[in-house]
């Protein structure tokens, strides 16, 4: 069987990242690995005896050698996982006073979520909630007394810490420092974000202006409790989600 090097690259891409897909539901790794080495080994099997006429040998060792790479894929969200956790330095469940940077686009409602990596002798990001007004921006270099607390449940646990966030922290005492500490491409690409929610506010109805933000920048914050109630009921929640509607598009045309 002869495969296209783009072909290759696909199929090894997707079987490394499903690896890491099955290691982030926290199945044991040594589960992952008898898993697919048996699963390996059967279909090995049946391409050496022949027991199904399109299946040959050469299918067989190629998704033999596919499973391998799954669990190269699982040992590395493991060794990534252990490794950020490592380097986490974070003085839990005690008042203190931490510096720290935004370094994600804050998310607005009624409240701010505030992604912060905290700053030297402390390590780690924090998700912090703060009120909504003064509004911070991404890049803001700030300092805030109060107490950073371990995530719970551990299903919501799990969920932060995929996305490298490891305490959290509610309406501390916020003071700014400064402004533009972060990555210059990130900070002009969230004011770019920022001018077309304007935009669009100033166009449409906030209703409609809320919908046109949530649909194509992800952008929920304007949402009213009842419009996320009816999408909530309707099934459509996904469709204003950067992870789900957005990313079809994006890999429909990257496909084509």
């Amino acid at each position: 069987m002869i495969m296209r090097l783009h072909d290759i690259a696909f199929y090894f891409i997707l079987f490394f990242l499903f690896g890491v897909l099955l290691a982030s539901f926290k199945i044991s790794f040594l589960m992952i690995i008898f898993c697919s080495l048996l699963a390996a080994a059967i279909i090995l099997f049946f391409g050496v005896f022949g027991f199904f006429q399109s299946f040959s040998i050469s299918k067989a060792k190629w998704i033999a050698c596919l499973l391998l790479i799954a669990i190269a894929g699982a040992f590395y969200y493991v060794q990534f996982d252990k490794a950020q956790i490592e380097e986490i330095k974070i003085n839990f469940d005690k008042k203190a006073v931490f510096e720290g940077i935004i370094i994600d686009y804050p998310k607005y409602g009624n409240s701010q979520d505030l992604v912060v990596e905290l700053n030297a002798p402390y390590n780690g990001n924090i998700l912090l909630k703060s009120r909504l007004y003064p509004q911070y921006r991404y890049g803001d270099k700030i300092k805030f007394e109060g107490v950073v607390e371990r995530p719970a449940p551990a299903d919501y646990a799990d969920y932060l810490e995929k996305e490298g966030i490891f305490g959290l922290s509610a309406f501390p005492k916020i003071d700014l420092l400064g402004h533009e500490e972060a990555s210059a491409v990130k900070s002009a690409l969230f004011r770019i974000k920022s001018n077309v929610v304007e935009i669009f506010q100033k166009t449409f109805s906030p209703s409609k202006a809320a919908f046109m933000a949530g649909i194509i920048l992800g952008e929920r914050a304007e949402f009213s409790k009842e419009f996320k109630e009816k999408m909530k009921a309707s099934g459509t929640t996904h469709i204003v989600a950067l992870s789900g509607y957005n990313i079809t598009i994006v890999g429909f045309w990257l496909f084509f």
